[in-house]
């Protein structure tokens, strides 16, 4: 902080069953996005690579250390830190990411799961991913990383979903002509908004 202002809080937060807890003094920033984003660290990357290592072994092990985080991410409020910019936004980059982690489990790990988990799964993609991504899609700007993100979301939702939910071909239309339309936003180059890495 600079001279006489007063230092932030610390924000901590380890995963669990308890949604992440507000951070009011800086509104303009979403920590969420860092439990996301493409980092060894992150939720969505141990889901994914757990997944997948699930996927390639067949071991158990892999998909039960997994399907513990997602658990843990279907018990949540909401995929979307409330907190930042005043609560505005129904979806955000977090969410996004959050549900294509989610819908790549669900899809390849589906096997492993009880009916009972099975539904969990479904029902969180649908109400705290893919219905608040659509909603948040109207206000977007298409050429961002927040839209790529939610458009990913959303997209891996409904194929994760598709072969039970009667919506999830419309909601995959959805994703695919909001994909057109962030490249439509690309560059003559290809480049985009916020650079090769973001986009």
């Amino acid at each position: 902080p600079a001279t006489g202002e007063t230092p932030l809080s610390t924000w901590e937060y380890e995963l669990s069953a308890q949604t992440p807890p507000p951070h009011p003094e800086r509104p303009d920033f979403a920590p969420w996005n860092g439990m996301f984003r493409e980092a060894p660290e992150s939720i969505s990357t141990r889901v994914t690579l757990l997944s997948f290592a699930y996927l390639v072994t067949g071991e158990r092990k892999y998909a039960e250390a997994a399907r513990s985080m997602v658990m843990s991410l279907v018990n949540w409020e909401r995929w979307t830190d409330a907190s930042y910019a005043g609560g505005q936004h129904q979806a955000g980059m977090d969410t996004g990411l959050a549900t294509k982690s989610v819908a790549i489990f669900y899809d390849w790990c589906q096997q492993t799961l009880s009916d009972a988990d099975r539904a969990a799964i479904s029902q969180a993609l649908i109400d705290k991913g893919i219905v608040p991504i659509i909603a948040e899609l109207e206000r977007c700007m298409p050429g961002t990383e927040v839209y790529a993100a939610l458009v990913t979301g959303l997209v891996c939702g409904a194929i994760a979903l598709r072969p039970e939910e009667p919506r999830a071909g419309q909601w995959l239309a959805q994703g695919i002509d909001a994909l057109g339309q962030a490249l439509d936003e690309s560059g003559a180059d290809g480049g985009v908004f916020a650079g090769p890495r973001l986009g």
